[in-house]
């Protein structure tokens, strides 16, 4: 009997499918975890300036690269740059903005 996984899926073997959102294939093989390319976050948010904008749509390509503690470095950095916009002093450490929010 085969097993398969949630998403219906044998659990050995690979898979090429089209991503319905660019149309481009994908490799997926999940008994070893891989999935080539990485899927993209598509997110925007409303009301960001532009420079601020720019830097959450980096974000979303870093994650996407598999560059998780670039991505926090980022978050955190948008973090205390949207704080600041709000209000808090600059130079400040990181623990100072998440307590001004």
């Amino acid at each position: 009997m085969e097993r398969r996984n949630e998403h219906g899926f044998q659990e050995i073997g690979a898979y090429t499918l089209v991503c319905t959102g660019c149309n481009y294939p994908t490799f997926l093989q999940f008994d070893i975890g891989i999935h080539l390319p990485s899927p993209k976050i598509h997110a925007s948010v409303e009301h960001l300036p532009e420079s601020l904008g720019m830097l959450f749509r980096e974000t979303g390509k870093v994650i996407s690269s598999g560059l998780y503690n670039t991505t926090v470095l980022l978050c955190r950095k948008l973090l205390m740059n949207l704080t600041v916009q709000e209000g808090a002093r600059e130079n400040q450490k990181f623990p100072f903005y998440v307590d001004f929010i």
